[in-house]
């Protein structure tokens, strides 16, 4: 299936939209291509991809203790608050390099 985004003039907005499709592209559930005329993204969804991407966010909901899905506007510092944790052991455990999360990731919490 492939859907055309068409490029917000925010920059908050396309911002989001592109962190997002990249850490979709990097699950393997979608391809996305940035357009210059007109500008929008043109992007190809996967289904069965998609599909199983769904379901293992589903599965992760019910397992909560565990993992945390980062929902749009948090950042590492609210949910190691949220979690009784520090930013540096939640980035040690889901191997994280800078500061970025995007909605949709998944985030192993640590133990204990």
């Amino acid at each position: 299936m492939a859907i055309d985004f068409r490029r917000s003039n925010s920059t908050v907005c396309r911002n989001w939209l592109e962190s997002t499709l990249l850490y979709l592209e990097g699950a393997a559930v979608l391809e996305a291509t940035r357009e210059r005329r007109p500008p929008h993204f043109h992007v190809s969804v996967f289904p069965d991809q998609y599909d199983k991407y769904v379901q293992s966010l589903m599965n992760n909901s019910s397992r909560s203790a565990s993992t945390h899905i980062v929902r749009n506007g948090e950042s590492l510092w609210r949910i190691a608050r949220v979690y009784g944790t520090s930013v540096s052991r939640l980035k040690e455990v889901n191997k994280i390099r800078g500061d970025q999360i995007v909605p949709g990731q998944i985030l192993s919490l640590p133990g204990g």
